[in-house]
This record gives structure tokens, C-alpha cells and sequence, in this order.
């Protein structure tokens, strides 16, 4: 007669062998459902297929199958797409043969920037941490100016070439950025990226190259100027800014005969350019960086093809990558670089982070903060406050200045600024101030953000790929790119391409890619390649695949 023992592992001999059959099964049914649901498109992705899994039962076993095709898959995948160290490509076009990988623009496009900080980051010597009670405190005292260099001596206005002088009215001196930049600026061609902080200069520099382009159409006899041979673009991002600049640069020019005015869509003055100033560069990383970065390439490739020189001019913030820039504009002898030690005035940061996790008790800490820092303050120096809503600026109506009483002017400037993160930048001026103070409260996940960001630890990423479609419509339009070859040579005037070759694992790539690719010239095919088809879906262009061939639809084209 068996005993108790026999029976329990009989029983458990059964359950075993039941569990076996059950996993069989399973694993017969979900491998159906897998091959499936992969094979219901092609351009399907490992993603949505990770979707559908935690959707049904049996996910372990689902797990255990997708494994095991993905296996067999990437190889077959990698062929297929060209991924592997030897492409056939087509003699004529330049395109992969069989070249059939879709990719997602959305997808890969960079996220905000404030997912991209790393845990490290450094402050300015005497710097100070303090915790409190809800929050955390963090004082960045103001920089100390550099010494000035042995040879270092600050230009007269007087001393300038007597025609350029009018376009200085009421300036005595150039301060230490301008007087670096100066020669490069006003008496050669070279391109020039210039990064320094807010308040140092920089429209004087633009200034600067403008008069040289004046100069060059300048008659030496008489002092007359041809002003029908040149055009000069100055690109401003923010709508305020466009209106400051043309009424500064017409008051400044006035002297000189130029007319300042909005650029149209006339392409006849377009190709009198001679010289483009990009102020706000580092808006690359901004939703409107597409622009820009198409702009540039645009121009840098004309250069190349017509021979004719179009000097290009970068303004930017200081900013850790600043090579990439530099590269990215095709810079040689022009790159200028000045940290926020050059603020011609001083500014101490103060970050206050929240800890309150309660969302009624942290807006109320806020609140509280704000109004010490306002009442500590009031009645010693002017404040500006920037908050989210207009019923916040009611709490602050005697010391706010977004408000209904301002007018559409400043309040159109005041909310471009908030848009664009320009509060800082708004403290202390040089014409009044012998030094500024900005105060930034926030949630605590945010702190190390605004510190990595306002001390110059974040570096600029290139938002191209989100807008890859519409500016690669825009060429084909245009006539300057008619097949893939010529598309995915378009895009290694990109920042995108710099930044792509310089971090290919933060643009979806392998981090030993450039190994084996060391142009990415596969990545480049497969954007184009699915720029391309988004664009034949929509009906914008007709995209012959075999080719790679592109051709304009619509008679009005």
C-alpha cells in the first residue's frame, strides 16, 4: 500500500507533468499570436509587439518566444536595411538597394532638454547649499571679471575707422568682448560664432560685421555706397525682438543710407545676400532650432556650389558645446568664447527647490518664499516676477509687471521672455546696474536642471529629426535636392549630423556604430528613406523607392 510520501509525489509528478503540457500549449498558442501580430505589418516595431504582450495572459511565455525570433530576427533585419559593414548601393542615385527601414521621427527626436541632465553637476566656487524646513536652497555667488591680459587694451570709438564711427553714437569705448572680436568682425570676412552672456555686447558685434559688408560696397572716392548689390538677413527668433532690432539697426544705419526692414519671400533679394546674422543660436535645441539648422545648411551648400561667399555670423549665449556650434557654421578662425565671468553685470543666482509633495501645500511654500524674497527687496532695487497666470501677478499687482495695465508692447515682450527663458537674462543692466540677482523657485526633480542650465552644463542637441519631413519637402521644392543621394548629403550640413557623429547613442544609435559607419551614412539613408515615404503618403512629393528618386506633385509647384 503506498504511503502518504509516494502519494504527494505522485500528486506532485502529475502537477508537473500538467504544468509541462499547459506551457506547450501556451507556448504553441502565443508563438501563433506573435508570428501574428508580426506579421500584420512590416514596419511594425519590438515596441508595439511589447504592447500587445502585457495585454494577454502568459506574458513569461510570450517573453521567452519574442526572445527567441528577435534572435533570429536582427540579423535578417540588419541585411535587409543595410546595416551591415558592406551596403550595395545603386552607381547612379547613391541609394541602398533594398533599403526598406522605416524609422520614427517622433520617436527619436530629443527630448526636453531637462530629461537630458546628468546627476553630476558642478558649481562656481562659493557656492552654498542650505536645507530648510518644504525646501532647498542654493546660492551661486556672482563671478569675478578676469584680470585683463598684459596686451589687453579697450578700442576708443575715436580710434575706428572714421566711417564706421556714426554707428557708435553715444559710446566711448568698446567693452572687453567687442574689443576681441573687433578685428576679425570689422576687417575680415572670416565666420564667426560668438558665445557670450546676456548683456555683453553682441548686437555691437553684429554691428561690427555690418559695416564691413558696408565697406565692401563702399566707393573709395567719394564715400558713396551701392546698395543694390548686398542684402543682409539678421535672423531673430522671438516676434518682440524682430520689431527692437529693426528700429535699433535703422537708428544706428541711418547714416550709412540702409534701409531696415522685415525680410519678405522675394527671391530676388534673397540671392543678393551677402551676410547672415543669427542672433539666439543657441536656439538649436528649441522647436524653431529646424529652422534655423535648415537655414544654415541651405547656405553653407550654396556657398559650395556658387562659389560666392556668404559670411555667416553666430550669436549665442555661452553654451558647454560650442565647438559642435562653431562646427556645425563652419567656423575656422572665428570662434569667440567668453563665460559668464564677462557679464558686464554680475549676476548672483539663488535656486530655491521645493520638497512638499502635497500639491496645495507646495504652491502655498511658493507662494510664501516669493513674497519673503519680494518684501526683502522691495523699495532697494526693481523687480521683475515671472509667474504662470495673470490671476498669480494679481498676488504681486504693486510690484508685478505683468499685468493689464502694461501695454501690448511689454506685455508681448514680457511673455516672449517667460517663453523663452529669458528672466535672468533680464537682471541688471549695464546702463544702470552695478550688478543683478535672479531667484528661481521650483519643484525639487527640476533644481539640478535650472543649476546644469544656467551654469552652462547643458549642452545644445540638434531637434532636426521632429521636423525632418517638412524641411526635407521644403529642398525638394526648391530644386537643391532631387534623390536620396543628394538628400542624405543635405543632411551632413545639419547640426544633427554633428551631434549624431559626436552622440550617436543620444540619437537612437549603437554607441559602436561609428565603428562600422563612421559617416552614418546607413542612419542618414533610413531618415531620408522615411522622410521620404511620409511625404509620398501625404501625397507632397512622389518617391520612387527602387531609385530613390523624388519628383514634385501638384502643376502649382
Amino acid at each position: 500500500m503506498p504511503t502518504k510520501q509516494d502519494i504527494q509525489q505522485y500528486r506532485g509528478a502529475i502537477i508537473a507533468e500538467q504544468q509541462l503540457f499547459n506551457d506547450d500549449r501556451l507556448t504553441i498558442l502565443y508563438q501563433s499570436k506573435f508570428i501574428k501580430v508580426y506579421s500584420e505589418s512590416t514596419a511594425r516595431r519590438p515596441d508595439d509587439i511589447y504592447e500587445y504582450r502585457i495585454s494577454t495572459s502568459g506574458a513569461k511565455v510570450f517573453d521567452k518566444i519574442y526572445n527567441q525570433i528577435a534572435e533570429q530576427i536582427t540579423p535578417c533585419g540588419r541585411a535587409q536595411t543595410g546595416a551591415n559593414e558592406f551596403v550595395d548601393r545603386d552607381s547612379h542615385c547613391g541609394w541602398l538597394k533594398g533599403q526598406a527601414q522605416l524609422l520614427d521621427h517622433v520617436s527619436l527626436a530629443q527630448e526636453e532638454s531637462r530629461f537630458l541632465v546628468s546627476n553630476k553637476c558642478g558649481l562656481p566656487n562659493g557656492s552654498e547649499r542650505f536645507l530648510n524646513k518644504g525646501y532647498e536652497e542654493i546660492h551661486v555667488p556672482r563671478l569675478k571679471l578676469p584680470p585683463f591680459d598684459y596686451h589687453e587694451k579697450l578700442v576708443e570709438i575715436s580710434s575706428l575707422p572714421e566711417w564706421s564711427q556714426p554707428a557708435f553714437k553715444g559710446m566711448t569705448q568698446l567693452n572687453r568682448v567687442q574689443n576681441k572680436v573687433y578685428e576679425t568682425a570689422l576687417f575680415e570676412a572670416d565666420i564667426i560664432l560668438l558665445c557670450a552672456p546676456t548683456g555683453a555686447g553682441k548686437t555691437n558685434v553684429a554691428v561690427l560685421t555690418i559695416l564691413h559688408q558696408i565697406r565692401l560696397n563702399m566707393n573709395k572716392e567719394d564715400g558713396s555706397i551701392n546698395h543694390s548689390d548686398y542684402k543682409i538677413v539678421y535672423i531673430a527668433l522671438m516676434k518682440t525682438l524682430v520689431a527692437e532690432v529693426v528700429g535699433n539697426l535703422s537708428n544706428r544705419l541711418q547714416d550709412y543710407g540702409v534701409t531696415v526692414r522685415e525680410l519678405s519671400g522675394d527671391r530676388t533679394y534673397i540671392q543678393l545676400v551677402k551676410l547672415v546674422i543669427i542672433d539666439e543660436i543657441h536656439l538649436l535645441h528649441d522647436n524653431r532650432g529646424p529652422v534655423l539648422e535648415s537655414i544654415v545648411a541651405r547656405t553653407v551648400r550654396q556657398i559650395e556650389t556658387t562659389k560666392e561667399h556668404i559670411r555667416l555670423v553666430g550669436l549665442s549665449a555661452t553654451l558647454p558645446n560650442h565647438e559642435d556650434v562653431s562646427k556645425f557654421l563652419c567656423v575656422t578662425k572665428g570662434l569667440f568664447h567668453f563665460d559668464n565671468s564677462y557679464r558686464p553685470v554680475p549676476l548672483s543666482q539663488h535656486y530655491i527647490g521645493i520638497t512638499v509633495r502635497k500639491p496645495l501645500q507646495r504652491l502655498q511654500l511658493m507662494n510664501d518664499i516669493r513674497y519673503e524674497k519680494v518684501i526683502a527687496r522691495a523699495g532697494k532695487h526693481q523687480i521683475l516676477i515671472f509667474v504662470h497666470s495673470r490671476r498669480e501677478s494679481l498676488c504681486y499687482i504693486d510690484t508685478a509687471l505683468d499685468n493689464d495695465t502694461l501695454g501690448r508692447a511689454d506685455r508681448q515682450l514680457v511673455e516672449d521672455l517667460f517663453a523663452d527663458g529669458h528672466m535672468l537674462g533680464r537682471a541688471g543692466r549695464p546702463q544702470y546696474d552695478s550688478d543683478g540677482e535672479g531667484i528661481i523657485i521650483t519643484g525639487h526633480n527640476e533644481l539640478r536642471y535650472y543649476l546644469s542650465l544656467m551654469n552652462q552644463q547643458l549642452p545644445i542637441e540638434s531637434q532636426f529629426v521632429s521636423k525632418l519631413a517638412d524641411q526635407l519637402n521644403a529642398e525638394i521644392v526648391l530644386g537643391t535636392v532631387q534623390n536620396a543621394r543628394e538628400a542624405s548629403n543635405w543632411l551632413t550640413y545639419t547640426y544633427l549630423y554633428v551631434r549624431m557623429l559626436k552622440e550617436p547613442a543620444l540619437y537612437g544609435l549603437e554607441a559602436d556604430v561609428l565603428t562600422r559607419d563612421s559617416k552614418s551614412e546607413e542612419r542618414r539613408a533610413d531618415l531620408i528613406h522615411s522622410a521620404a515615404t511620409i511625404l509620398d503618403k501625404n501625397g507632397l512629393i512622389k518617391y520612387e523607392r527602387k531609385s530613390g528618386y523624388f519628383q514634385v506633385t501638384g502643376s502649382d509647384c
